[in-house]
């Protein structure tokens, strides 16, 4: 038996409450304190559980329409994509060209997956996320296919940087081999000093440049266009010219 004290306004008396009670009483205030804990514990990860999910999933999309896009892109040029070395975190940055000409379509599918990872229901939660994701990589890859033959169009048509490309003595004297056979070689030169080469890419050991010779008078549709890969060894100089661009002209004159 314990002796605690009972207090009543100015007056006090004594009353014995059993030990057992009280080891009961902190027992369950103790217990429920652990609980508590644990749901909300429970409840973080969850939270956070249902973020790394969703950062998973949208990893996924954004790397397929990245790579959609740039494997088209240079499809259309007749470069095999492993052959411009591209990094792979360039994909993920590449997919924001997709996205930002078919905003609408990305929006609806991302607010939908928000919509379900806050439903109750596990069973509708599953099985929503699994038609949706399933159904939008058709979505990815048609916009990202199209996205990429369009840029490939605008490059084409003009959007391309002009780059001159000076070749080493000992490249020339290998190019001019006329056991090469190589009849557009006087047409590379030419094309490389008297008319603008375009840039497409480069990687460490190449340059990938192509000539769009402009449509015909009246015409929209343009002509064939050549593409060359050159190695860098091969070059002693480059230069990339950059058009003309309007600049605001501030007056600092008091």
């Amino acid at each position: 038996m314990i002796k605690s004290h009972l207090f009543y306004g100015s007056n006090f008396r004594y009353a014995f409450v059993p030990l057992s009670k009280i080891k009961r009483y902190i027992t369950y205030k103790i217990s429920k304190l652990q609980t508590k804990s644990e749901i909300n514990k429970s409840e973080k990860i969850s939270v956070l559980s249902t973020v790394r999910d969703f950062i998973m999933i949208v990893a996924i999309y954004l790397y397929f329409t990245g790579w959609i896009f740039v494997y088209y892109q240079f499809r259309e040029f007749g470069i095999s994509l492993p052959s411009v070395d591209i990094p792979v975190y360039y994909f993920f940055l590449y997919s924001y060209t997709v996205i930002s000409e078919n905003l609408l379509w990305f929006i609806l599918p991302l607010a939908l997956l928000l919509a379900l990872a806050h439903t109750s229901n596990k069973i509708a939660k599953i099985l929503g996320i699994v038609i949706i994701s399933a159904g939008f990589f058709p979505v990815c890859f048609y916009l990202a296919k199209k996205s990429g033959e369009g840029e490939s169009l605008r490059l084409r048509s003009g959007d391309a940087k002009n780059i001159t490309l000076i070749f080493k003595e000992s490249a020339l004297a290998s190019l001019s081999d006329k056991s090469l056979k190589l009849h557009d070689l006087e047409y590379l030169l030419d094309e490389n000093f008297q008319k603008p080469l375009k840039l497409l890419t480069q990687t460490n050991q190449s340059y990938f440049v192509f000539f769009q010779p402009p449509p015909d008078s009246g015409s929209s549709l343009l002509p064939r266009c050549y593409v060359y890969e050159i190695n860098k060894s091969d070059i002693y100089l480059s230069r990339i010219k950059l058009p003309n661009v309007k600049v605001q002209v501030t007056n600092n004159a008091k």
